[in-house]
Order: structure tokens, then sequence, then C-alpha cells
């Protein structure tokens, strides 16, 4: 159905939008914005210097909650795989759909190597956390919370 990268670049855009829906994390962002603010400037400098700064910690919060989603995608490629699911044992998925997680899970529940698939996702847990850590410390330089340190 899906040919050579193209399933996978399906997949990965598919894991940045699942998750919680940021739709209402964006409009009550944006009617924070107030009116007052909006009528000063023109409508590039507002977008600049009012409505992205404002934007910002829920930038931040939807980029945070992307990347976790993202590293832990298993469901979509277990799907477009046939008889991955059980209804043929050890049938490895094509390697366009062959993420971290789907690696570690036929490691753990086909070849029944747990303790190699746990070692895994120990792995992935580790490089979630370096980047959960890395985007909070950068957070300092670029996320406006309208009061000062």
């Amino acid at each position: 159905m899906y040919g050579g990268s193209s399933s996978t670049r399906r997949l990965c855009l598919r894991s940045s939008r699942s998750g919680e829906p940021p739709a209402a994390a964006w409009s009550s962002s944006l009617r924070a914005c107030r009116e007052s603010l909006r009528n000063t400037a023109s409508r590039t400098q507002v977008t600049r210097f009012i409505t992205l700064p404002l934007l910002t910690p829920v930038i931040f919060f939807n980029l945070v909650t992307g990347i976790i989603v993202a590293l832990q995608i298993l469901v979509q490629p277990m799907l477009l795989s046939p008889g991955i699911l059980g209804l043929n044992p050890g049938t490895v998925p094509p390697r366009d759909n062959y993420f971290y997680v789907v690696h570690a899970y036929i490691e753990i529940f086909t070849k029944q190597l747990f303790g190699y698939g746990s070692a895994l996702l120990w792995l992935l847990f580790a490089v979630v956390l370096g980047l959960t850590v890395l985007l909070f410390k950068t957070s300092r330089r670029w996320v406006f919370y309208g009061v000062e340190p």
C-alpha cells in the first residue's frame, strides 16, 4: 500500500499529531493576549513581540509532549505490518516501519529476550529524559513566562 519511506513520513507526521489535542491550549493562550496590547502596534509587530512570546509556554509544552510521543510510536507500525500481531509469529515489519520501540517489542514478545528488550527500553527512557532535560535547560532562553526570575 505504502512504498518506501512514504510510510515512515506518514507515521512520523501521525505521531507528531497524536497525544493530547493542543487546540484548547492554543485557543486559551491566544485569548490571553489582551486587546489593548494588540491595538498599539502593526500586525507584524503584534505577532513578533506580543503573540509569539505569550505563546512560548504552549509551544514548549507541545514540543516536550510531542517528542515523548513521537519516540514511543508502536501501534501504527504494528498495524501496518501484516502478521506482526500474532497472525504469523516471527514476522518482522518492513524496514521503513521498523522503529526502535517495534524492535524492543519484537525482542521481548517474539524472541523472548526479556533482559535485552528491557535494556532497550531503559535506553529509550534515558534518551527521552536527556532530551526533556535539554529542553528544560534551554527553555530559560526562549520561553517567556511574564515574570522575571
